[in-house]
């Protein structure tokens, strides 16, 4: 499709998607949001969430801490 392409496009930092912005957005608001909330929130499939987190995390833009029910996301500073 044509408009994924062009979402893919428009980034804001890096080269990071519109979803890939929405879920560390919605980690810097509130870390312990599921990934479940985040599909709601951002109007996509819980699949592309999952697709985008492990973009997120094998590139080092967010870690997890703690256990998979009462861990939270940390958004990695990048700045360095």
């Amino acid at each position: 499709h044509p408009r994924v392409r062009r979402q893919r496009q428009m980034c804001i930092r890096d080269s990071l998607t519109r979803v890939q912005e929405g879920i560390i957005g919605l980690i810097e608001d509130r870390p312990s949001i599921t990934q479940e909330e985040m599909s709601n929130l951002l109007g996509v499939t819980s699949r592309t969430i999952r697709n985008h987190i492990k973009f997120l995390l094998e590139n080092n833009y967010i870690k997890r801490v703690g256990a998979d029910k009462n861990g939270k996301w940390i958004v990695i500073d990048r700045k360095n």
